[in-house]
Parts: structure tokens; sequence; C-alpha cells
């Protein structure tokens, strides 16, 4: 049997881990990496949700640590689209100097408006990022709480679904595995385009 302090190391682990790999280069190997391993952390949480206390700061965790993961995910996809990556386009991300892109939310709205999400994908990560905010600043976020629940009813996953205090958090950690797909295929889109681009660049030289 697997201990509580067990599941936590293991999945403090895993949250390392993806955050490790998003400090790389995007590749296309690397695309399927981060979503196997977003997913692999999601399975950890998955068998732990009668373990009500320790499971209320994983619940926390959540909410917090995945704003970040995708927050830096999307980073990537926006840095590899950008023609110029030197220090004054990367001010656009830096928040002491008010840059444009410091948000997840912020991040998504420009990969809608490039075509590299749907809509669909925005309004979960900006969603996401709502309850980000709610847990980050709120002295007693809960998943049972009246202004949680009405933002997860705003989720893709809660569109024919009643949002109740019981599965509240179940809807918000289906999401989480599905934003995990939506920077995958964001990625592989951005892939896509640039081996159109750089195949027309050749035939017209």
């Amino acid at each position: 049997m697997v201990t509580k302090n067990k599941k936590g190391e293991i999945f403090d682990k895993k949250f390392k881990r993806i955050s490790e790999i998003l400090e790389n280069n995007l590749s296309e190997n690397l695309a399927m990496v981060i979503y196997t391993e977003i997913l692999e952390l999601l399975k950890v949480t998955d068998p732990i949700k009668k373990l009500s206390s320790w499971l209320d700061d994983k619940k926390r965790m959540a909410a917090i640590n995945f704003d970040t993961i995708f927050d830096v995910g999307l980073k990537k996809i926006l840095v590899l689209h950008f023609l110029n990556r030197d220090k004054d386009v990367m001010k656009l991300f830096e928040p002491s100097i008010g840059g444009p892109l410091v948000s997840l939310a912020h991040k998504a709205r420009l990969l809608y408006a490039i075509g590299l999400i749907s809509k669909t994908a925005l309004s979960d990560f900006e969603n996401i990022h709502k309850i980000r905010n709610e847990f980050a600043h709120s002295s007693e976020p809960s998943f049972e709480k009246d202004k949680i629940i009405k933002l997860v009813s705003k989720l893709s996953t809660a569109k024919n679904s009643e949002v109740t205090k019981n599965n509240s958090f179940d809807l918000f950690m289906n999401t989480l595995d599905i934003c995990a797909q939506y920077i995958k295929q964001a990625i592989n889109k951005e892939l896509e385009m640039q081996k159109i681009s750089n195949t027309v660049k050749k035939r017209n030289k």
C-alpha cells in the first residue's frame, strides 16, 4: 500500500520533472514528452481522492501549479513561433516591467489570435487561470465554494454536466488533461507550419 507521504513524493517528483522538461528547447519529441508527463502527474492524483486532508493541499497545489506548468508551456510555444527571440522580445513576458504576456490567460489569447489554439482551448486556459487566482489569493479556497464551482462550470468538461461540490474537482482535473492535449496539438501545429514555411523558402531560392 502506498502511503500519503509516498504519493506526495511521487507527485512532487513528477511535477519537478515536467518543470525541467519545459526549460529545454521544444522539439517534435518534446511535444509528446510534455503530454505524457502531464498525464502521468494526473494519474498520481487520481487514486487519492478519498484522502481528504492531504488531498486538500494537493487540490490547492493542482490549481496553482498546473497554471504555472501550462503558462511555461504556452510561453515556449510563443517563443518557438516568434521570428525574433532576443532580450527585447523576452521583455513581453517580464512581469516586473508590465509585459503584456505575463499570465497564462494573456499567452492563451495570443495563441488563439495566431490560430494555434481553439476558442474552447482559450476559454479553458482563461478559466483555469481564474481558478488559480482564487486559490492563490483567497484565505480558504475550496472546490466546494460557490465561486469556484461557478468557474468550473465554464470549463469544457462541464458543458453537459451539473457542477456540484462533489464533482467540481474531478471536472477541473479532467480539463487539465484536455489542456495537456491542447499544448501538444499547438506544438505540433507550430512545428508543421514551420516545416511548410521552410519548404516554401527552399523552393523560392
